[in-house]
């Protein structure tokens, strides 16, 4: 399947990968198949299930994802604040033939304001590393900024987030401190390291709200 999906990258650098994206979106399918069945009824009369990439970059994970989840009640949003980056993602979404379900917007991790609290599914992200993308420091500061927002927006028990990073010390001992006292948020399974190209700290989490 991974085949199935074109990513043209443009001027933007990225370092989203293709083959990882597919694989968090087959974790994300699978965290999500009970919520996916637990619905009653035709397809059609059921609620959206919706999932979230709040720093999308080209589009590389929700375009992988729209490869995993078929169901017509799927809705993938995605918020990137460079609008150039956005403008790419949606010709990606057009090259590959996606003209429905899936929507790129220009927006900012830490203030998804068209997004309802606790009205999201499944939130996919692979947020900055401070290597391409702005300074460490000011990634190291804002990201607990980020995470409370995607928090925010989740669904509570239900709703899973995954994140894909290579500051695994920084995430495990200041953000998810921090998200667990604001939002009660808890791993729901330890942490996933792998290589991501090469960076073998690399960590999947995959994190719930009470």
């Amino acid at each position: 399947q991974e085949s199935a999906v074109t990513i043209d990258k443009g001027v933007i650098l990225s370092s989203a990968y293709g083959p990882v994206a597919f694989s968090v979106a087959l974790i994300g399918r699978k965290e999500s198949q009970v919520m996916l069945q637990s619905e009653c009824g035709e397809e059609e009369s059921q609620p959206k299930f919706r999932i979230v990439d709040p720093m999308c970059g080209v589009g590389t994970y929700l375009l992988a994802a729209r490869a995993i989840f078929h169901e017509k009640r799927v809705e993938l949003l995605g918020f990137d604040a460079d609008e150039t980056a956005v403008s790419q993602a949606n010709a990606n979404a057009k090259a590959n033939l996606i003209t429905h379900g899936v929507e790129f917007r220009v927006g900012y991790a830490s203030e998804l304001s068209s997004l309802l609290s606790n009205s999201v599914d499944l939130i996919l992200v692979d947020p900055p590393w401070g290597h391409r993308h702005g300074k460490y420091s000011q990634v190291r500061k804002d990201t607990p900024l980020w995470a409370a927002e995607w928090m925010r927006v989740l669904k509570p028990e239900s709703g899973r987030a995954i994140v894909v990073t290579i500051r695994t010390k920084r995430w495990e001992d200041e953000v998810m401190p921090i998200l667990a006292k604001l939002h009660g948020a808890e791993l729901v399974h330890p942490p996933m390291q792998f290589n991501n190209k090469g960076f073998y700290q690399c960590k999947l989490y995959i994190i719930r709200k009470k």
